[in-house]
C-alpha cells in the first residue's frame, strides 16, 4: 500500500517582478479609508469594527 502524495506546483506566467513603491494617491485613499473606519465606530458596535479598524490601521502604515 502506498501513501497518497500531494504536490502543488506553482508556474508564473512571467520572468519578472517588480515591486514598486505604493503611489502617493494610494497611501492617501489608506489613510481615507483609515479615518472613515474610526469615524464608523462613533456609529457602530466596537467589537464588529474591531477587526476592520486593525486591518485599515495596518494597510495605512504599511503604505506611508
Amino acid at each position: 500500500m502506498s501513501a497518497p502524495s500531494h504536490r502543488l506546483n506553482i508556474a508564473f506566467p512571467f520572468s519578472q517582478i517588480k515591486l514598486e513603491e505604493p503611489s502617493k494617491e494610494l497611501a492617501e485613499l489608506a489613510a481615507l479609508f483609515s479615518d472613515l473606519v474610526a469615524t464608523m465606530a462613533e456609529w457602530v458596535p466596537e467589537d464588529r469594527l474591531e477587526e476592520l479598524q486593525t486591518r485599515a490601521q495596518v494597510l495605512r502604515d504599511a503604505l506611508r
